[in-house]
């Protein structure tokens, strides 16, 4: 699923996470929702579960390929954090930056920027009994 990450540590303990999804499973989550959709939408013109793909995807596919983009960026930032030495905290938000919208049958690249503990390193104590 995952491609490639890569991790940026920025100023006041914030980290920047990239992730590269795979083209693969990002037509994989499409299809998925698209079959779905299928089977549960009612259209007039159509019995619920017997609306053609097609059909389906002249009057809803933008919304149903920003759903899939929704779908894909959840679960790759959720196992990519499971991975990733800096964890963010818990009250923080991530503030994902998706700079191009989701294409089908190319790799798929955004960018999440949350905050992490900072590292707090103690000097050596001298002369205390």
């Amino acid at each position: 699923m995952i491609k490639s990450k890569k991790v940026e540590t920025l100023d006041n303990a914030s980290v920047k996470l990239t992730v590269s999804v795979k083209k693969d499973y990002i037509q994989k989550e499409y299809d998925d929702l698209v079959g779905e959709y299928c089977k549960t939408v009612r259209m007039d013109g159509f019995r619920k579960g017997k609306v053609p793909p097609n059909v389906l995807l002249r009057k809803y596919g933008d919304a149903i390929l920003a759903e899939t983009m929704e779908k894909v960026i959840r679960s790759s930032l959720e196992e990519v954090l499971h991975k990733v030495d800096q964890k963010p905290i818990a009250t923080s938000v991530p503030e994902v930056d998706t700079k191009k919208g989701l294409e089908l049958g190319k790799d798929y690249t955004y960018s999440a920027t949350y905050d992490t503990y900072p590292d707090i390193k103690l000097s050596q104590y001298k002369g205390q009994s």
